[in-house]
């Protein structure tokens, strides 16, 4: 596996080929790209429930506001 090079492998295949070399026999450049792959991913996530939650507060706002308080 000394001619495969991590970062033209899909997510998927750099996971596989991690599990069979083993965590503790994984050459550096390998460790920097998925540690680069999980970043990617937690910031993707991140994105989504920033944009989810921004969403959904601006519409319990709005729904909440179409009911006037009683007096």
């Amino acid at each position: 596996m000394q001619g495969i090079q991590p970062n033209s492998l899909s997510n998927e295949e750099l996971l596989r080929h991690i599990y069979i070399m083993g965590n503790e026999n994984l050459p550096k450049e390998w460790v920097e790209v998925l540690c680069e792959r999980f970043a990617k991913s937690l910031d993707w996530y991140q994105d989504r429930y920033d944009e989810g939650f921004a969403d959904g507060f601006a519409g319990g706002t709005e729904h909440a506001n179409e009911f006037p308080l009683a007096k």
